[in-house]
């Protein structure tokens, strides 16, 4: 059961990303609809096959994953804060978005651009305080007589999307937009849950509070009977359930292409899903005490002695069985391009996560040599710094383009704190 714990604690520091492509938005000559700028026309006229892909990027917060590790002499790595417990935040967003576009088709026709995609997409959204950091690392002894904040929030979900897009140019000017049908896999989620845990200073005991109670969900992910029974079941990636836990997601954006300049502004998943098959509701008591436990010898102690029975009166849920919904992770993008030679531009390229406020803005800098065309750029993203870089090859039937967002981050994740990774082909005709 301790093992569970060091699981709950360590999966709040390592999940992360969203797709948030600094120079995927720098991309105005694509033969495809571009995946952030739905109102983007594709470059030629006819069809264009969009072949499977992956897009991917990830977010550490304020420290690497490899800070929070010290390797003893034999080796061993255990987790560790005491170099880095200043740097952490009292409140931490942690996420992760992959999107897998399977098979797609665009056709343009003059000034008219129609769209028909299929895809998947896996995501983890994390929001807590630091009171867990502060639990783990110092236990509850240091803080009697005080409230610890253990407030929180998460949604991790899979699920299908099959989308429709129609855009329209006017001049230079073009709108557009996408519906989504989406069918939920599976979901482990929470509602906004304001926690705190209080230690007694004369008698010891423990309070554990939620106004309204803690309420988790889950819809085939998860099965919770108590600390020392839960099967997980949540597949990241797995082809089924499609035409259960329905929804629909929107997209909707404006361009602009010109001589000199372009830009790009866009919103992309507005929407819900209704989870329906297997699902659970797990909420705990408004308030929960337990007399004369110290956490920190739980977490030191090799035995599980005695603590074990207390944390299952702590941690007991009560179960129901109903639908739910969750929302999508609603975001806006905005670009500005400028072509200062034939051969140079540079992008200023935008986004924000309207839910977690996690945002990044890049200067990026475009070479284009004919056929290849490069990207070289630096942006802060979520107050962290990265260097990246792009590749787009024009093999005329056939496109290809690579891009990373701090490079490093793909080589080396645990130095550094995000990175995306986007790759992407096509053929047209």
């Amino acid at each position: 059961m301790k093992q569970f714990f060091l699981f709950a604690v360590l999966i709040l520091i390592v999940g992360t990303s969203h797709g948030q492509h600094i120079n995927m938005l720098a991309y105005s000559e694509l033969d495809q609809s571009h995946p952030y700028l739905p109102a983007q026309m594709k470059q030629d006229s006819g069809l264009t096959i969009v072949l499977p892909g992956v897009s991917t990027a990830w977010n550490l917060g304020q420290v690497p994953i490899g800070d929070i590790f010290v390797t003893d002499g034999s080796g061993t790595s255990s987790l560790d804060f005491t170099n880095v417990i200043d740097k952490i935040p009292s409140t931490n967003n942690v996420l992760i978005d992959a999107q897998i576009p399977v098979l797609g088709f665009d056709l343009r026709k003059g000034s008219n651009q129609f769209s028909l995609g299929y895809g998947f997409r896996t995501f983890l959204d994390l929001e807590f305080s630091k009171g867990f950091i502060d639990l783990y690392h110092f236990g509850n002894g240091p803080f009697v007589g005080e409230e610890m904040d253990l407030s929180h929030r998460f949604d991790i979900s899979a699920y299908h999307q099959l989308s429709f897009g129609y855009a329209k140019s006017f001049g230079g000017i073009s709108l557009g937009g996408r519906v989504k049908w989406l069918s939920g896999v599976d979901n482990i989620s929470s509602g906004d849950n304001q926690m705190s845990l209080y230690t007694d200073p004369d008698i010891y005991q423990l309070t554990l509070s939620s106004a309204d109670g803690a309420e988790f969900h889950s819809a085939g992910g998860i099965v919770y009977n108590g600390v020392d029974s839960i099967d997980v079941n949540y597949k990241a990636i797995a082809f089924r359930n499609l035409g259960s836990n329905t929804g629909f997601g929107y997209d909707l954006g404006i361009s602009g292409d010109f001589e000199k300049f372009h830009f790009g502004l866009s919103i992309l998943d507005i929407g819900k899903i209704k989870w329906n098959k297997d699902v659970r509701t797990y909420t705990s008591a408004s308030e929960t005490l337990y007399e004369g436990l110290d956490l920190l010898d739980f977490f030191n102690d090799e035995t599980d002695i005695i603590v074990e029975d207390s944390l299952k009166q702590l941690l007991s849920l009560e179960e129901r069985f109903e639908e739910y919904e969750t929302d999508l992770r609603t975001r806006i993008n905005a670009v500005l391009g400028f072509n200062l030679t034939p051969k140079y531009g540079l992008t200023v390229s935008y986004f924000r996560d309207l839910k977690s406020n996690y945002s990044g803005i890049g200067l990026v800098n475009r070479f284009d040599f004919g056929r290849i065309q490069a990207h070289v750029s630096i942006a802060s993203v979520d107050s962290n710094l990265a260097l990246g870089t792009a590749l787009k090859l024009d093999l005329k039937p056939m496109q290809l383009y690579l891009t990373l967002d701090n490079a490093l981050g793909v080589f080396d994740p645990s130095a550094t704190n995000y990175s995306a990774l986007t790759f992407g082909w096509n053929l047209s005709f």
